[in-house]
């Protein structure tokens, strides 16, 4: 079928209002006002939802016999309707879903397409989710006689031969087509060179063809070395009936109790990133552009997986995987039948996960990226016998569906402390026909705010050492046994369930940011162990201030108040910029010998500092925080993969230090200059230096792009930053900045990396953060773009990139 980019030309209105014209991908929630005493707002970065409508008028070809449409997402509670009837619904609001238009389209007359996304029932998640169309819409358009929308899989059979096994689903065929069909194939790689194979054989089983091949002189796919094909598939009927084209990568999974996991056979350790799936400042929108940036950043910090926490991931993600060669753990859902939130997924758990997972599955076996399935996030039901049965009923999907990839769940550990309960999961208050207000206001009694569970949190460590592995393995050995691969959020220390139930296989689907040093070399020499998924890799919207650091007298607190927008976790953040947490990370996984020079803040020199868990560092690459704070002393870390560094300050030595876990501290009292950083290894042989200099007086303001040239509907990040003549970066003179474009361009957002926002994300006005803000630019048609940044009385600066 002809697949065709649906995303042009909608319409788009709320509460009923007028419509506006807009391009998809689109989060109606980012362009609510967020409400500072919303219910459950630290859940949400105070953005409340609401009922969303889009439209889209189009004309269809007379001889056209079949017309799909495919949503990647729509949060939350779709409903579709073609000419006033409606045709389609999906409650998930991750969950990519197809609707047949064929038997409801107007031949010759304009059709009327139309899409509400009813968010109104808040609090719904633990954290930002976005609201409306926010994913790619795909339209395929063709025969009766077609190859399925996204219906070839090419499976591995064996990644040394290279030998696959291609499965097409034909849709629309009778008894007698099917003796008249026949298909051709054609195989290149991504530079469009053709290869060579020989089939094997080929057969039909129900209504799937299947055919296996050997490649000649192919290679196989991994994350260091992601070699993608493109196979074309040309069914015959006569006159050809469809073509459609898949890329695939030669990719072969093994895992087991004694070995761990490997690719291709040769052992891995996945070295992990948590991800939500927001982008930041862009909202819940995703773009092709932004998940390839994403990635490739990601891979910079030294990461080789991510866990797509906690839903179905978007093509676009699975498909930057596959190119950039990350692994994936691609995980379900949050909630199963006990709830977590009064509106949230176990409402609709009972009667739609089974769909929801087929899709996903459907989805995911068809990208190589895509190494292990998570069923579930520390899901309440584990406290119920009941659970054993549900998750006994998730596996079997997706065995049923993909048997080549392992399945896991991140475990609550705490929840395992005592043994199930052999009772009925309570089901909730809430039902899906509650009329709620979603911009109500005020407290609602919440454990995450209390003083118990913010003294938890901050001792969660110690807490969770009270599990031990032989009470874990007695309470939930009936759940690990139906899994290939036990996961365990913040359950570093409980290796010993492998001891006592040699078939354990372990991944740590969640640790702390602070305990990498620790967690990760026994993770890294532990067999059994398939490796470590820190939370976070990039920061997220919601969970609003989790990781945020506070000083002085602040007290204690889990979560931060408005208008903190953020969790403020991550190795990135929310505009991508790696920070010292991602330097850290890097050292740690031994892949760092150049030294990263933190500083902590000096305008908090001498404050006491509070950190959870979730934050590891809150140094800052810097050495330019003004003459104001000459003579104070400065705390400053050294991160490397080496065996010992040195500090050198303005040419004097101030001493070596020996590196413990990767990190070393240096109390220097800030003077302008020069701080130089040397590491070394074991035999004194120096492996990598870098420095830091403080600025000089001038204070400019100068634009960066990330590209010059991009393509037409592709997006781009300028970035303004403070900076002195030579172009130092000034982080202690944060100012707002108003961004302009002009030309073939849309300005898509404007914001910083702070976890704190005083000024909406989607107008053209931005706070720096550490000297630096951020604008992301979307092009048009073929022309010039010009990107215009003023900040107070400092000179404008202007930026000319190229729509191509």
């Amino acid at each position: 079928m002809i697949q065709q980019n649906f995303n042009a030309n909608w319409r788009f209105c709320k509460d009923e209002g007028k419509f506006d014209d807009i391009t998809l991908p689109h989060d109606a929630m980012l362009e609510e006002d967020r409400i500072p005493d919303l219910i459950a707002g630290e859940n949400s970065a105070y953005f409340p939802g609401g009922k969303y409508v889009y439209e889209k008028n189009f004309d269809i070809p007379e001889e056209t016999e079949c017309v799909q449409i495919y949503f990647d997402g729509i949060y939350q509670k779709a409903k579709i309707e073609l000419n006033g009837e409606q045709i389609g619904e999906q409650i998930n609001g991750y969950t990519g879903f197809f609707v047949d238009l064929t038997e409801h389209m107007l031949h010759g007359s304009t059709n009327r397409l139309r899409v509400t996304a009813d968010n109104t029932q808040i609090p719904n998640s633990r954290w930002y989710t976005g609201s409306g169309i926010y994913r790619d819409v795909t339209l395929f358009t063709g025969n009766r006689l077609h190859i399925r929308p996204k219906g070839i899989e090419v499976r591995t059979i064996d990644e040394k031969e290279a030998e696959i096994e291609i499965h097409i689903c034909v849709e629309g065929m009778s008894e007698e087509d099917r003796n008249g069909i026949s298909f051709e194939f054609k195989i290149s790689d991504m530079s469009h060179r053709p290869q060579d194979f020989e089939i094997a054989d080929q057969r039909w089983t129900e209504r799937d063809y299947t055919v296996r091949m050997k490649q000649s002189a192919a290679q196989a796919w991994s994350c260091e070395d992601p070699v993608c094909y493109v196979l074309e598939v040309k069914m015959i009927k006569g006159i050809t009936a469809d073509v459609q084209t898949v890329r695939y990568g030669l990719r072969k999974l093994t895992w087991d109790p004694e070995k761990g996991m490997a690719v291709n056979g040769k052992e891995i350790k996945l070295r992990g990133a948590c991800i939500h799936h927001d982008n930041g400042i862009l909202g819940a929108k995703e773009y092709e552009d932004a998940e390839l940036r994403r990635i490739r950043i990601l891979k910079e910090c030294g990461y080789n997986a991510v866990r797509t926490a906690h839903n179905e991931p978007s093509e676009a993600l699975l498909d930057a995987c596959d190119q950039m060669g990350m692994y994936v753990m691609a995980e379900f859902s949050d909630v199963w039948k006990a709830a977590k939130n009064p509106y949230d997924y176990s409402l609709y758990f009972r009667e739609h996960a089974g769909q929801d997972l087929t899709a996903m599955v459907q989805k995911c076996k068809r990208h190589p990226s895509v190494v292990m399935y998570s069923i579930g996030n520390e899901v309440y039901d584990t406290k119920w016998t009941n659970s054993i049965r549900t998750c006994e009923y998730l596996t079997q999907i997706i065995r049923s569906i993909d048997d080549t990839r392992p399945v896991t769940m991140g475990f609550n550990i705490l929840g395992a402390m005592s043994p199930p309960k052999d009772k009925e999961i309570p089901l909730a208050k809430e039902t899906e026909q509650d009329v709620v207000d979603p911009k109500r206001k005020g407290k609602e009694a919440s454990l995450v705010s209390s003083k118990l569970m913010n003294t938890v949190v901050m001792y969660l460590p110690q807490i969770m050492q009270m599990v031990k592995p032989e009470t874990l393995e007695k309470n939930t050995a009936p759940l690990f046994d139906s899994l290939d691969i036990v996961g365990l959020n913040y359950g570093t220390h409980l290796y010993g369930i492998h001891e006592i139930n040699p078939k354990r296989l372990i991944v740590n689907t969640e640790t702390f940011p602070s305990q990498i040093g620790k967690t990760w070399p026994v993770t890294k020499k532990t067999a059994y162990v398939a490796g470590d998924f820190m939370w976070t890799g990039w920061d997220h919207l919601g969970e609003c201030g989790v990781g945020v650091v506070e000083y002085g007298k602040t007290p204690r607190r889990l979560n931060k108040p408005y208008p903190c927008i953020a969790g403020g976790v991550g190795s990135v953040n929310l505009v991508g910029e790696i920070e010292a947490q991602g330097w850290y990370t890097k050292a740690v996984f031994g892949m760092l010998d150049q030294p990263y020079i933190g500083v902590r803040p000096l305008p908090h020199a001498g404050e006491k500092r509070k950190m959870s868990n979730w934050r590891g560092t809150d140094a800052v690459n810097s050495w330019a925080w003004g003459e104001q704070y000459y003579g104070k002393q400065a705390k400053v870390e050294i991160y490397c993969s080496g065996y010992e560094v040195e500090l050198i300050q303005n040419g004097k030595s101030l001493g070596r230090s020996l590196l413990k876990e990767c990190r070393s501290e240096f109390d220097v009292m800030y003077k302008a200059g020069e701080l130089e950083a040397v590491s070394y290894d074991e035999q004194g042989k120096e492996l990598g230096r870098s420095s830091l200099k403080s600025a000089g007086d001038q204070s400019r303001l100068i634009l960066r792009a990330e590209k010059q040239h991009i393509p037409s509907g592709g997006i781009v990040y300028v970035f303004a930053e403070i900076t002195d003549e030579q172009g130092i970066r000034k982080v202690n003179e944060d100012t707002d900045v108003v961004f302009t474009v002009c030309g073939n361009g849309e300005l898509l957002a404007a914001g910083s990396g702070s976890p704190w926002a005083e000024y909406p994300y989607t107008g053209n006005k931005a706070k720096t953060w550490y000297g630096t803000a951020a604008a992301v630019v979307r092009a048009g048609e073929k022309g010039t773009i010009t990107v215009t940044a003023e900040a107070g009385d400092r000179k404008a600066d202007a930026i000319i990139l190229s729509a191509v």
